[in-house]
């Protein structure tokens, strides 16, 4: 394995985790709540239009713009994560493949329908006036709950399987690689989770559990990119060992 392709993909990995963990939340906490954004959602779920969410980004469409973008950045970072994961992971070529490219796949989907629910958002507030508000916000709420369950049934499942796939045989080795195998697993539990309660009732809100599902995955991207700039060649060749390892039994016996 190269290993400066390691060591950059894995550094690349901790860039992103970070990045979820505290500044899209902190971008949340600091910009988006102080000028009303939370407000403007919570009126858009009980009136079951989004008029004002619309309106509210009509008069912060600069806030909608950066906070896209900020959620975009470190999924498109760890786009090619997926491949080196299993190359690094799996000594068989053929184990894997299955679980990289829904990795791929699902990063790939939530990117670009966060980047068009963006435009949608910005030619809605820039259509948006007193007198069409109830059109637009009906509008934008049947194309906003479509783009969510895209990105969380489709994208969330798709991320889901490959977080199992990649962190099952993390699990078996010790220290920091059990560590994140199991953070890995559990975020796969959530993105789960999340796409299992929107398809349940697409027009709930899930903005918690979904945030708290995407935070746990940066958390998890920071150990898996401290784990490949510390023993990433290491990895394929301990679970290969471990794997052809003879059974207790098999040993008592012999």
């Amino acid at each position: 394995m190269r290993a400066y392709q390691v060591r950059s993909r894995g550094q690349g990995a901790t860039f992103a985790g970070v990045w979820l963990v505290l500044v899209v939340p902190f971008f949340q906490l600091g910009a988006l709540v102080p000028h009303g954004y939370g407000d403007a959602a919570s009126a858009s779920a009980r009136a079951r239009n989004s008029a004002p969410l619309v309106a509210w980004a009509n008069h912060n469409i600069v806030l909608v713009i950066i906070f896209s973008l900020i959620e975009v950045i470190p999924l498109i970072f760890v786009l090619r994560l997926p491949l080196l994961l299993r190359s690094v992971i799996y000594d068989d070529p053929q184990r894997g493949r299955v679980g990289q490219w829904c990795g791929v796949a699902g990063l790939a989907i939530i990117s670009v329908v966060t980047l068009v629910n963006l435009v949608l958002l910005v030619g809605a507030a820039s259509r948006f006036t007193a007198a069409n508000a109830t059109q637009t916000g009906a509008s934008y709420r049947f194309t906003g709950i479509a783009e969510s369950m895209i990105a969380n049934i489709l994208g969330g499942l798709l991320l889901a399987v490959w977080l199992v796939s990649v962190n099952a045989p993390l699990v078996r080795i010790g220290g920091l690689e059990r560590s994140a195998g199991i953070l890995g697993i559990i975020s796969a539990a959530l993105f789960a989770a999340v796409a299992g309660l929107i398809l349940f009732n697409p027009q709930q809100s899930q903005g918690a559990i979904a945030g708290t599902s995407m935070a746990l995955f940066g958390a998890w991207l920071f150990l898996t990119g401290l784990l490949l700039i510390r023993r990433a060649p290491l990895l394929g060749q301990e679970i290969a060992e471990e794997s052809s390892a003879p059974a207790p039994q098999a040993e008592a016996q012999e």
